[in-house]
């Protein structure tokens, strides 16, 4: 989940990342939840989360990992 409280833009993700769900509010935040585009098979392989725009915006930008059931 990512929160630019500077303005209500849309975002531009990096490579191999959707967008599951995006708001841009009339009181100039935007909200917004990512993902990758496709699961990462192996544990312990780093994945890039990021958005490429906008670039001179503060947010925040939590990030959780969903495990396959046992």
């Amino acid at each position: 989940m990512g929160n630019d409280w500077d303005r209500a833009t849309a975002r531009t993700l990096g490579a191999n990342q959707t967008m599951v769900h995006e708001y841009l509010s009339p009181q100039g935040d935007t909200l917004w939840v990512q993902r990758t585009t496709g699961p990462i098979s192996a544990a312990g392989t780093s994945v890039t989360v990021d958005d490429v725009a906008p670039t001179g915006d503060r947010y925040n930008l939590s990030i959780c990992e969903i495990l396959v059931k046992p």
